[in-house]
């Protein structure tokens, strides 16, 4: 919404029009923050193409501000590319820098409904921005449910609970219990919202009804306007109707529910089922292709009849892909999707859940929205039981996950994948598809390798390498086994599968392969003080490397570049080998291209050891002097 997303509550009339004013003219603001302090929350947080339209539309939008986005967006290519190029904490850290830069104009609150369904990184985020809050006008406000913070997934802790419980420690008590909302108090509170003339007996009954619980009592009391039990009389006080009956009004929350989805025409029920399947948010393009409408006639049924009429669900969102609009609503209350999905049977589930799974499918097309959004589908298809799909996306989401730095995530969803593969027949295609996977687990535990989990992955993929013949898989997977060994020390056995792993990749002729074996080598030889023989693995690597050629498909294959590394490890070689002067040329070299290049993960590998020898290099050549004071 800082960025100009206002259009669809304001159509909807969820926002007046000077809040949606009062937001638009932030988007110049939002725009300087992100150019200057979160480029990389473009295309992960903030779709592209939609900040440029925005942008573009905004009068006056300063002309140097706009040109500098544009040269910006040039060089940064769209997200979900599978190249790893930014941490979790850098955009973590760009994301606070950019609501701190904005607080500075405005005052924000920054509003979390449901966070019991959050995700790892979403409270991940939330802890760090609270830690980073002193200082900044910005008050964060979420509200969860205990009962579902209490005990987490499978019984174990939720992720939520020990970051409440650090901020409560850092700024005391700051919970407000919404269970003391419930009661007489608040059935008096929300009456007198509005105008009427409702006695003291038809507040006892509200209460006998409803013992006050919020839910309970706003459903209920929809309930009785829109049947017409109460009404407004003339100066618009609400006032009991003459047909009041408080027997056959519903005492539970479902009940209610069931009575305002009743009173609808059968085209709108069946509307909201069909939304219910895709869940509480939900795409209207979508829904209007699995029900063969017009997009623009459902987009008015939905904002004209079940938005400002029955409430039922709000305007969420609107963003485009390409020349592909994707309206987004809300249900108003999670309980009326939960409902509806639940009075479907298995059967219309299952088919329902292909429908839109094909239908969200052919509306995201392009690779990059498909990455964004390969949760969501992969749960369609497994819900409609096609699991080769719903595999695919999983491991699609997993990978993208890996690219954002969230390996929790990324071990979660192909983990979820293998579960669904052990469903499927064992033939060679299976064969194949636990080998994509189990080399997609690899990269997202890297971050482990000296634990039992990565090495049990790195050889059960080599497992399926000689089951499946794969030459190219094998020799991958044989080289991230040397890493293995070479974190654990064991130099020896890591060399002979590091040449191995060679051998097999002169036999493919694949030259990224190569490079990748001849680097492997590079650096456990220098480990094992074979300095002569690392000099001349990592002199190959060097001599055929180019980063314009090179550099993504590494970050793809590896999540480093050995292209960078093999400098700094060469500097390193030098050094022993008594070539001082070349060493510290290598090491300016690698420093160099690292920080060119912007890839975080080697920057610090090049830091670590080109870095160190730079500053041994450096002190020679301090006057003798300088050298014996220190």
């Amino acid at each position: 919404m800082l960025t100009g997303d206002v259009e669809a509550k304001g159509m909807a009339g969820t926002i007046t029009r000077e809040t949606g004013r009062r937001l638009w003219n932030m988007l110049p603001s939002a725009v300087q923050a992100l150019v200057d302090r979160g480029p990389d929350l473009i295309d992960t947080f903030i779709p592209r193409a939609t900040l440029l339209e925005h942008a573009s539309a905004h009068s006056p939008l300063p002309s140097d501000l706009f040109s500098r986005l544009q040269e910006l967006l040039k060089r940064k290519p769209p997200g979900g590319t599978g190249v790893i190029s930014v941490l979790q904490e850098d955009l973590f850290e760009q994301y606070t820098r950019v609501l701190h830069a904005l607080s500075k104009h405005n005052p924000l609150l920054l509003v979390l409904d449901d966070m019991q369904w959050a995700d790892v990184g979403s409270i991940s985020l939330l802890f760090h921005l609270g830690l980073r809050l002193a200082g900044c006008r910005m008050l964060v406000l979420g509200a969860y449910r205990s009962e579902e913070i209490t005990i987490g997934k499978d019984g174990g802790q939720h992720a939520l609970e020990p970051v409440i419980n650090e901020f409560r420690r850092l700024y005391g008590d700051m919970l407000v219990d919404m269970d003391q909302a419930e009661g007489r108090a608040f059935i008096n509170a929300y009456l007198d919202s509005e105008p009427n003339r409702l006695g003291n007996s038809f507040r006892t009954m509200l209460y006998y009804q409803t013992l006050g619980q919020p839910l309970f009592t706003i459903e209920l009391l929809r309930g009785l306007q829109e049947r017409g039990d109460l009404v407004q009389d003339q100066k618009g006080f609400w006032v009991e109707g003459p047909s009041l009956d408080w027997e056959t009004l519903p005492v539970r929350v479902d009940a209610a529910i069931q009575e305002r989805i009743d009173r609808l025409p059968l085209e709108l029920q069946r509307t909201l089922s069909l939304a219910s399947v895709e869940g509480e948010i939900f795409t209207a393009e979508a829904l209007a292709k699995v029900q063969g409408m017009n997009a623009q006639d459902l987009l008015q049924c939905l904002s004209r009849e079940l938005d400002r009429r029955h409430h039922l669900v709000r305007a969420e969102s609107i963003q485009r892909l390409g020349d592909q609009p994707l309206s987004r609503y809300r249900f108003r209350h999670i309980l009326f999707q939960k409902y509806l999905y639940g009075i479907l049977d298995e059967v219309e589930r299952v088919h329902l859940h292909e429908q839109v799974g094909i239908s969200l499918e052919n509306l995201y097309r392009v690779e990059e929205h498909l990455e964004m959004n390969a949760v969501q589908l992969a749960r369609h298809f497994e819900e409609a039981r096609i699991t080769e799909k719903a595999i695919h996306y999983l491991n699609m989401a997993g990978e993208r996950a890996v690219v954002l730095s969230a390996y929790q995530d990324a071990v979660v969803h192909i983990n979820r994948a293998l579960a669904l593969l052990e469903n499927m027949p064992e033939d060679l295609e299976s064969t194949q598809l636990e080998l994509t996977l189990q080399l997609s687990l690899g990269k997202a535990l890297r971050g482990d390798v000296s634990g039992p989990s990565w090495g049990k992955v790195i050889n059960k993929a080599r497992e399926l390498c000689r089951q499946t013949g794969h030459v190219h898989e094998l020799c991958q997977v044989l080289g991230e086994l040397s890493i293995l060994y070479y974190v654990k020390a064991e130099y020896k056995k890591a060399c002979e599968l590091a040449e191995e792993s060679l051998e097999l990749a002169q036999k493919s002729g694949d030259s990224l392969l190569i490079l990748l074996s001849h680097w492997y080598l590079g650096f456990i030889l220098f480990s094992r003080g074979e300095y002569l023989l690392a000099h001349e693995h990592l002199g190959w690597v060097i001599s055929f490397y180019d980063p314009q050629q090179h550099h993504q498909p590494f970050m793809h294959l590896h999540a480093s570049d050995p292209g960078v590394s093999a400098l700094a490890y060469d500097a390193c070689c030098l050094w022993c080998l008594g070539f001082p002067d070349q060493a510290l040329n290598r090491s300016q070299q690698s420093l160099a291209l690292a920080r060119k290049l912007g890839n975080t993960f080697s920057l610090v590998d090049v830091l670590c050891f080109g870095g160190c020898l730079f500053n041994i290099i450096a002190g020679m050549h301090r006057p003798s002097s300088l050298m014996q004071r220190k």
